[in-house]
């Protein structure tokens, strides 16, 4: 694969005239934005930065991921509900860190030929990723419904290659891979999965009989594993195969988000050295294309109006997360000036200030669980909240385009 990269390299540019365009040996298109005056400003770090932006965000992702799959590892090893509350905290840190990342995936890149036709360009590996809305019932059993899913189908092996053939085999919303099969397979079609559903076959015939034993009975309520048993739902069958579901999904996540933090690698990655081989202007137009992009396809189209982790009720968290990428790549942080800061401190410190606000703002949406509500009600997103964050998202587009104006960028028509 490294020497297909590297010959496709000396073909294929950056393409900055939009997503998904077939390669072309093209000059990246000029951006229009004068970079005179102020020498201090150094435009160059613009390419650097977007390298190092995309770069730490992938590396945080699959570190968060391989947090993930040893939060998963404790659970099989000791099912209960602490081990199963760790692996749902865990998801969802895993979860934001790869939404943090997104942005990237916005740029107006075309990967290789032969990526495509192996199923490894980045649109292809989202897919396995991040599909979303899915089918629980294409995975595991719902409540009336034992039998259902692929953890149930004993005819299906649950091996890598199964499971990425059954991936929308017979619709979108079919998936078999990625964080939302995860995330079901943690809390369920309801919020309420028991830890007992990864419990070993030895392990539940053992706790049964123990808890036939009167005498025993007692002592068998005090321990995790037998409190477990008395919540098992009736009907769950198949807990090894779960078990192993579990591990191989999670396995795979970390595979695809390690194949894209390879291409953002600085020396031999093929998104940086396309980035790395643009001229300053090039790089501003491309990742302030992927802000707008971000802030309305994916949030205002997609995901505010959607609900994109509806098991763990967490979907305000999805939108803040993809915030949190945009503001890392806009604004930085102390040690990374971010793209608009050496552009607008001196000439337009007004407008960067509305930035520094404005993503304030937004960003303090965060949900704040209500000790008086239900469990019902928490797992039900909060319409004051998704409709305050969409207004703080919309005052965000029209800054953008503010901003584009102001350094002379078209932005592309996503509407």
């Amino acid at each position: 694969m490294k020497h297909v990269v590297i010959w496709l390299y000396s073909l294929l540019l950056l393409c900055i005239a939009g997503c998904d365009q077939a390669p072309a040996p093209a000059q990246p298109l000029p951006a229009a934005v004068d970079f005179t005056g102020d020498p201090a400003t150094h435009p160059e770090k613009i390419n650097d930065h977007l390298i190092h932006s995309a770069l730490d965000s992938h590396i945080q992702a699959c570190a968060s991921a391989e947090a993930l799959q040893n939060a998963i590892t404790t659970l099989l090893d000791h099912p209960n509900p602490f081990t199963l509350a760790a692996s749902r905290d865990a998801w969802r840190d895993s979860y934001s860190a790869f939404l943090r990342a997104r942005l990237y995936g916005f740029l107006p890149v075309t990967d290789p030929v032969e990526w495509q036709r192996q199923g490894l360009s980045y649109h292809q590996t989202l897919s396995l990723i991040d599909s979303w809305p899915i089918e629980g019932g294409y995975i595991d059993y719902l409540p009336g419904y034992p039998f259902t899913g692929i953890v149930n189908d004993l005819t299906l092996p649950l091996s890598s290659d199964t499971l990425q053939q059954q991936h929308g085999f017979a619709d979108p919303a079919s998936v078999s891979l990625g964080f939302h099969v995860i995330e079901f397979l943690l809390w369920g079609s309801d919020g309420q999965r028991s830890a007992s559903d990864y419990l070993q076959t030895e392990t539940i015939t053992a706790v049964a009989g123990s808890s036939s034993n009167k005498n025993t009975a007692t002592h068998a309520d005090n321990t995790a594993d037998n409190h477990l048993n008395k919540d098992t739902p009736p009907g769950v069958i198949n807990q090894d195969r779960r078990r192993q579901y579990l591990q191989r999904v999670t396995a795979q996540l970390l595979d695809h988000l390690r194949r894209l933090q390879r291409r953002w690698e600085r020396e031999t990655g093929y998104y940086a050295r396309l980035v790395a081989s643009s001229t300053p202007a090039a790089a501003l137009q491309a990742g302030m294309s992927a802000s707008a992009r971000l802030i309305r396809t994916e949030l205002l189209e997609k995901r505010l109006p959607g609900n994109s982790s509806e098991f763990s009720a967490t979907s305000q968290q999805d939108s803040l997360a993809l915030l949190q990428g945009m503001q890392l790549w806009l604004l930085g942080s102390e040690s990374h000036p971010g793209a608009l800061v050496p552009l607008l401190s001196t000439t337009q410190p007004d407008l960067l200030r509305q930035w520094q606000t404005t993503l304030a703002q937004a960003l303090n949406q965060a949900p704040a669980p209500e000790s008086n509500t239900t469990a019902e009600q928490q797992h039900t997103p909060s319409a004051t909240a998704a409709i305050t964050l969409t207004a703080s998202v919309q005052q965000l587009d029209t800054l953008l385009q503010q901003t584009a104006s102001v350094l002379r960028l078209t932005l592309p028509d996503t509407h």
